[in-house]
């Protein structure tokens, strides 16, 4: 089999700063995780551990900066199909419902058809059902849970950009 370099994966986030979860409604950036953001991302990876009941995860500040934003080295793994893998969406609780997840979910989406992906594929938590419904809802394919985790395929093709709000 081929084997295909992978550049390390850097996290969509919002940056929405210090303003109100009201604010938000109306207006957020999506926009690649920078170096800077490197402890809202490792805190919001503690949240969402939490929030699955997970223990916490085992990388450090330091670890997370080597190995999402300083590691310039591509990764090896085998291809079968080129696709985007979401490791996980979170939204902090006070901005939920606010359109913050759908366009995170649709920034992923658009950079997989800019690179030419053939698909997207995910997983999520079994019993967080409103993530379950949210995913199938935008026409992600429920392909069965595997360790509690519910695993999710969305393909599109070239007549379709792959983004259903």
């Amino acid at each position: 089999m081929p084997f295909r370099k992978v550049l390390p994966c850097r996290s969509f986030i919002n940056s929405i700063g210090d303003r109100t979860a009201a604010s938000v409604m109306s207006s957020f950036k999506v926009r690649p995780a920078r170096r800077e953001d490197a402890e809202v991302v490792l805190a919001m990876m503690v949240e969402l551990n939490d929030f699955q009941e997970l223990p916490p995860p085992l990388i450090t500040l330091d670890g997370l900066r080597r190995d999402v934003f300083d590691n310039e080295r591509p990764y090896v793994s085998v291809n079968l199909a080129k696709l985007v893998y979401i490791e996980d969406i979170y939204v902090r609780p006070e901005y939920r419902r606010r359109g913050v997840g759908l366009a995170l979910w649709k920034s992923a989406a658009e950079q997989g058809v800019l690179r030419d992906c053939d698909g997207l594929r995910l997983e999520v938590l079994g019993t967080n059902k409103e993530a379950v419904d949210f995913y199938a809802k935008r026409g992600a394919r429920d392909l069965g849970p595997v360790c509690g985790f519910q695993h999710f395929k969305l393909v599109w093709d070239a007549s379709s950009d792959g983004i259903k709000a």
